[in-house]
């Protein structure tokens, strides 16, 4: 056994103190040892808090002594050691499997608010999604034009106004068809123009990444939406989840419903707030015919007291928005998220690149693919009838052989679409070559089917969640016997197929 030894040094009487020892080795022959001494109270005059910083050099106050100064050694040499196998052990294992990750990138920042005077801690950190970090830098710096490009600027007080749309689960009451709409129609025009901005900047396939949440049809159906928010977050930052989700909407935002320019409001203000986050694609609603008929049209002469057929009413503005929207997007280069389907004339990602902003659908046989075809096994033509509807937009299928060729000529794994009313919200087509969603419960009153949206996760693991269908005690859907007649409903999809 070592016999003990000790050795008697200089004093630093305080007690109740912190210590800390800090190293910094270069080599066995070049190193350096300090030991710190903080706070604590003054041993002789103990009411006294000690304020100074003690810095002992340990190599100086060892080497006095032949024996300390050899032990120093002894543990440096020890410590370069550790470190030597330390390494050996990283590049052990880096060159057995590149793939073998030593440590994982959070997927989260925690940022800090520089130059803010505000004195409370917490709102000057917080946390941002790695992803988008460089989004998020452009609103937590000022003066950053030069560092990050040019600033992204919108109205706040404009979106702040129409946000009001975006209750929490607390205060949450489903909208009913008596309540006047809230706003005005300046302040209307002003979110379109200023989301048209936003949108027509964008291209018509979009490249996404997960994870990600995807909705479906929603068909002005706003207190569905409400509750996928309630129930499984909301794109909002201080109580939401924008900084870890992107959102992507499927189309299909207005028609058929009670509330379409409540929900296509709040998605643009949503739009124009987050738009690097925040995706909405073009359905087949989303069409000046379509909207004429299926309702959008009469749901602004009446909320807004307008007449829809002026060229500066809110519906032709909003209609000449829709013209700007995206058609498509990929999810990390493998997956496709469309509408509807691909069709016949949707060979490649580029046959929907090619289709240039503004379009009109009935001009692009491309577009018609995108936002009305269906899978051709589950097609029923005379379920599609109907007598002011165009038939160019009926018949259109696509079949499990197209799907294939499609997957191998443009290495996609997996379509994710909507447009079909689905009985359980949520369904599998063509051996899970196909994913098909939609979000609107109780579509028309008509059909008792459930709704859904997608997460696609940072695993990758792609989950539905599911709202039931209850009674619609709030009207939220037209219900005037001569349109339904005229324009029944879609026919409602189960997807049995293998």
């Amino acid at each position: 056994m070592n016999k003990m030894k000790w050795y008697k040094f200089g004093a630093i009487s305080l007690f109740r103190h912190s210590i800390w020892i800090y190293y910094n080795i270069v080599s066995q022959e070049k190193y350096e040892v300090f030991l710190y001494i903080y706070g604590g109270f003054d041993g002789d005059n103990n009411s006294l808090i000690n304020a100074n910083l003690y810095k002992v050099n340990v190599v100086d106050l060892f080497s006095k002594d032949e024996s300390l100064k050899n032990e120093l050694n002894d543990h440096i040499s020890m410590l370069l050691l550790i470190q030597i196998q330390k390494k050996q052990r990283i590049m052990q294992v880096s060159q057995k499997n590149n793939d073998d990750k030593m440590f994982t990138l959070s997927s989260r920042v925690v940022a800090y608010f520089v130059g803010d005077e505000s004195d409370d801690f917490g709102s000057l950190v917080k946390k941002y999604s790695l992803q988008k970090l460089k989004e998020e830098n452009k609103k937590m710096l000022k003066n950053s034009d030069q560092l990050l490009g040019k600033k992204h600027i919108y109205d706040e007080e404009l979106v702040k106004t129409f946000l009001t749309l975006l209750p929490t689960r607390d205060n949450f009451k489903p909208r009913s068809v008596k309540e006047a709409f809230p706003f005005q129609k300046e302040y209307v025009l002003k979110l379109i123009k200023d989301a048209r901005t936003v949108i027509e900047n964008t291209p018509t396939l979009l490249k996404l990444k997960y994870p990600i949440k995807i909705f479906g049809s929603l068909n002005g159906q706003y207190n569905d939406l409400i509750k996928y928010f309630n129930l499984w977050g909301q794109p909002s930052e201080y109580q939401g989840d924008i900084e870890s989700f992107d959102y992507l909407f499927l189309g299909n935002f207005v028609n058929r419903g009670s509330f379409s320019l409540e929900v296509l409001c709040l998605l643009l203000s949503l739009k124009v707030k987050y738009p690097e986050q925040i995706h909405l694609l073009r359905g087949s609603h989303e069409d000046l015919e379509i909207c004429k008929a299926y309702g959008l049209y009469e749901e602004c002469k009446r909320k807004l007291n307008e007449d829809p057929d002026k060229n500066d009413s809110v519906f032709q503005n909003i209609c000449s928005l829709f013209e700007y929207l995206p058609l498509a997007a990929t999810i990390n280069d493998k997956i496709l998220c469309v509408h509807s389907g691909i069709g016949e004339n949707v060979k490649t990602l580029e046959d929907i690149i090619n289709i240039k902003k503004p379009y009109k659908i009935s001009d692009s046989q491309a577009a018609l693919d995108i936002l009305w075809s269906v899978p051709a096994a589950n097609f029923n033509v005379d379920e599609y009838k109907s007598t002011n509807v165009t038939t160019q937009y009926r018949k259109r299928t696509f079949d499990e052989n197209q799907i294939v060729e499609f997957f191998k000529n443009n290495k996609i794994d997996l379509i994710i679409r909507s447009h079909d009313t689905i009985e359980a919200g949520f369904e599998k087509v063509y051996e899970n070559k196909i994913v098909s969603i939609f979000s609107a419960t109780n579509y028309c009153n008509f059909y008792k089917n459930d709704g859904g949206i997608i997460f696609i996760k940072k695993n990758l693991e792609i989950q539905p969640k599911i709202i039931p269908h209850g009674d619609d005690e709030q009207g939220n859907w037209i219900t005037n016997e001569s349109i339904l007649k005229e324009f029944p409903p879609s026919p409602k999809r189960s997807f049995k197929i293998k």
